[in-house]
């Protein structure tokens, strides 16, 4: 089984680094920029584990959790 990750990361930098990296490792990645967007993700896809960035816009990592 292939796992799903989220990362939930307003920097485009580091969403780009990590999604490389799970790639890599070879996970399925997916991307939102900030909390509201990851929930939306969440309902979507039901990744297995989510990167969860704590100080982003619109809705936190605090928020989101």
């Amino acid at each position: 089984m292939i796992l799903k990750v989220l990362i939930v990361e307003d920097s485009p930098l580091l969403r780009k680094i990590l999604h490389e990296a799970i790639r890599s490792a070879g996970f399925i990645p997916y991307e939102a920029e900030n909390g509201r967007n990851g929930l939306t993700s969440v309902r979507e896809i039901t990744p297995d584990i989510i990167l969860l960035d704590v100080l982003m816009p619109v809705m936190d990592g605090m928020m989101m959790y």
